[in-house]
């Protein structure tokens, strides 16, 4: 069950049990609502107060305060309704990101390439590019290559026939 219909159920016991017979009866809904408010903290702080309120408003005797501190928590539950509902849209309109397939062109040119390759894509290209031609000069100058392709180790072409 979505977030805001578990609200709104919560809403329609407080309607149908308006006022609470006691103090545990509110004390249970107000637990109820309040773990159900974790998505937003500013309402989950003011309902603690207002029901917070509430409690010892009704412990001290004073029942017209705590029918007050009630209502406002109420009208908490009602925003926060409100804010669940408008949560669950934009869950709901939120488009899944679906990659786009990307179309090549029948002739695929350097511009073509410059507008549709990653910069790090390209680091790496010229990176691999300048390894690869680093290595080929080093081994060009080293005693392991001249000793292999020296022209003495190489057959001339009368002993190739």
């Amino acid at each position: 069950m979505s977030l805001d219909k578990q609200l709104e159920e919560l809403k329609a016991e407080y309607i149908n049990t308006e006022p609470f017979e006691s103090l545990l009866d509110y004390e249970v809904w107000s637990n109820k609502v309040s773990s159900l408010l974790y998505f937003d903290i500013d309402s989950s702080t003011r309902f603690k107060s207002f029901s917070g309120n509430a409690y010892v408003s009704w412990r001290m005797g004073d029942e017209e305060k705590a029918n007050a501190f009630i209502k406002r928590s109420v009208e908490i539950l009602d925003k926060a309704i409100v804010e669940a509902k408008s949560n669950a849209e934009a869950k709901e309109e939120k488009t899944p990101n679906i990659p786009v397939e990307l179309i090549v062109p029948p002739k695929v040119t350097l511009r073509w390439l410059i507008d549709h390759v990653d910069i790090k894509h390209w680091v790496i290209a010229f990176s691999i590019l300048i390894t690869v031609f680093s290595t080929g000069v080093w081994v060009g100058q080293s005693d392991i290559y001249t000793k292999i392709f020296t022209e003495s180790n190489m057959p001339n072409k009368s002993e190739r026939e």
